[in-house]
């Protein structure tokens, strides 16, 4: 009779392997080079008895016990995420006027293991569950990249702007979708506070799927029972302010003297699903935002229509590489290049930077210029005051 999986010494090698490997993945130094030297002492004992393990083991109880071991680990790492607290104090005394939740994807300044897992488990799909020590993994290399992040010193002075923009009788409280603080944790703060009412800002420009994990996060959150109503303002694509707002960020990184020369790259942003039926409407309202630009700056700046290309960030193509490539077809001496997302992260600047610096081959003399483009500008501000107002003039409850 064979030994249990767990007791037998070969399979504690295999399981030791993976578990280790795992970790090395997803955490940081000095963890990170423990873990590599153990799961590297493990492999060298079982290249060593390679021969007496497929002697004393059938290859597919190995391949079992390979994928078992990977299943543990994934286990594992997911129940180290973040915990949040949700706890409510009970307060009865509701305070007069009306909430603003300001809500962001987010992004923390360094690596965080327990922040990343944590969004993984509740808005990845499947395939990025299972993948998730890769996942982590990749974005440990681009923080080691970048560095450290602005993005949340950004956010803040997004929110203080706004909240002295606003009339009185709001409060704005600023949130995030994948960082502390949590969408979750900011409406319990507000509910703690004794505000009912909430008006819901989120920085994202399409009818996507970001709206709608948002949307349902927070219907899990069932809010009645806390006797608290919200409301969402629109999606930012028909803001005729943001398109403007984009076509200063771009004129100002223009050299005037040699328009003729100038190419553009608008970058869209590409959510899951855009390809299906039911998120079809997010990406022809992403297509019409940048094509709108794009008119702005045929318009005001004369430049090559030719010359002018969108692209996506992922999941739809043409993606911004091979927008790239095509317009280098064209006589280019320099190529702006603008993620038209006006709550763009640090590390999605980033990828765009690796990926066009290891995937094209710039020919000699032509410059390429990444501008950021997270929105922060007065039109930006007074545009969200504006959908804020307006959506608190509509029938509350």
């Amino acid at each position: 009779m064979k030994k249990l999986i767990f007791f037998d010494k070969n399979s504690i090698y295999i399981f030791l392997f993976v578990f280790f490997s795992v970790l090395y993945l997803v955490f940081e130094e000095p963890k990170e080079s423990i873990f590599l030297i153990l799961s590297v002492c493990v492999l060298i004992i079982i290249i060593k008895d390679r021969e007496k393990i497929l002697k004393e083991t059938p290859f597919y109880y190995l391949i079992f016990v390979f994928v078992l071991s990977y299943l543990i680990s994934i286990l594992f790492i997911s129940t180290r995420g973040y915990s949040m607290n949700l706890s409510t104090t009970g307060r009865s005394k509701e305070v007069e006027g009306k909430a603003v939740l300001l809500v962001y994807e987010g992004e923390p300044e360094m690596y965080s293991f327990q922040k990343i897992i944590t969004n993984i488990n509740k808005n990845g799909t499947i395939k990025s569950k299972m993948l998730s020590p890769f996942v982590l993994y990749e974005y440990k290399r681009y923080y080691q990249r970048l560095g450290k992040s602005d993005y949340r010193k950004n956010t803040m002075e997004i929110g203080s702007e706004l909240q002295t923009f606003l009339s009185e009788g709001f409060k704005v409280y600023l949130s995030y979708m994948y960082d502390t603080t949590y969408v979750e944790e900011a409406l319990i703060n507000i509910a703690n506070d004794g505000y009912k009412d909430v008006i819901i800002v989120p920085v994202f420009l399409t009818d996507g799927q970001n709206l709608s994990i948002l949307k349902s996060r927070i219907e899990k959150m069932k809010l009645f029972k806390l006797n608290i109503e919200v409301k969402y303002i629109e999606p930012l694509w028909n803001s005729e302010a943001m398109v403007t707002s984009y076509e200063s960020i771009i004129e100002q990184h223009i050299n005037k003297d040699n328009i003729g020369s100038t190419g553009i790259i608008l970058v869209g942003e590409g959510q899951i699903g855009y390809e299906k039926d039911k998120n079809l409407k997010a990406a022809r309202e992403d297509s019409m935002f940048r094509n709108r630009i794009k008119s702005k700056l045929l318009n005001y700046l004369s430049i090559d229509e030719n010359k002018i290309k969108a692209g996506w960030f992922k999941y739809i193509e043409p993606d911004y590489v091979d927008s790239l490539n095509a317009l280098l077809d064209y006589s280019i001496g320099e190529i702006i290049i603008i993620y038209t997302k006006p709550s763009v992260t640090n590390i999605e600047n980033t990828i765009i930077s690796r990926s066009i610096a290891s995937k094209v081959d710039i020919p000699e003399g032509v410059k390429v210029i990444i501008i950021d483009g997270f929105l922060h500008d007065l039109l930006f501000i007074n545009e969200l005051k504006n959908r804020i107002e307006f959506t608190n003039l509509q029938k509350w409850e």
